[in-house]
């Protein structure tokens, strides 16, 4: 989790710095979570990488137990393994994160997006 809030801080800081804020108010604090959560979603992303982050958001986390035979029809693979690349990548780029379980390998939303579905757009 330190990782987490050390990116947080300086997505942040290089806001207030853009915007060539004094000091660190609410408002930048927000606009600097909002600036965090725009740069993580504008990285290179296929439509399959939007469609399983839209999915592991929508869901709040996704499993090889919690995925349906229609999420994975829409991803036209066979089985959850075959997703796992996709959202090993979407962990390496802070969009996901591995949750911590005893049993199969569940993926949930970065501490670092705003709870919103992402929009395959950017500002």
């Amino acid at each position: 989790m330190p990782r987490y809030l050390n990116r947080l801080g300086s997505y942040v800081l290089t806001w207030a710095a853009l915007q060539r804020a004094d000091c660190i108010t609410p408002e930048v604090l927000r606009q600097g979570f909002a600036y965090a959560d725009s740069q993580l979603r504008s990285q290179h992303l296929t439509p399959a990488d939007y469609y399983v982050l839209e999915l592991v958001l929508g869901k709040g986390s996704v499993s090889d137990e919690t995925i349906t035979l229609d999420d994975l029809e829409r991803l036209k693979v066979r089985e959850f393994n075959e997703v796992m690349p996709i959202l090993e990548k979407l962990v390496q780029l802070d969009l996901l994160r591995r949750l911590p379980t005893e049993g199969a390998a569940e993926f949930g939303p970065s501490p670092l997006l705003l709870n919103e579905k992402p929009s395959g757009k950017t500002d």
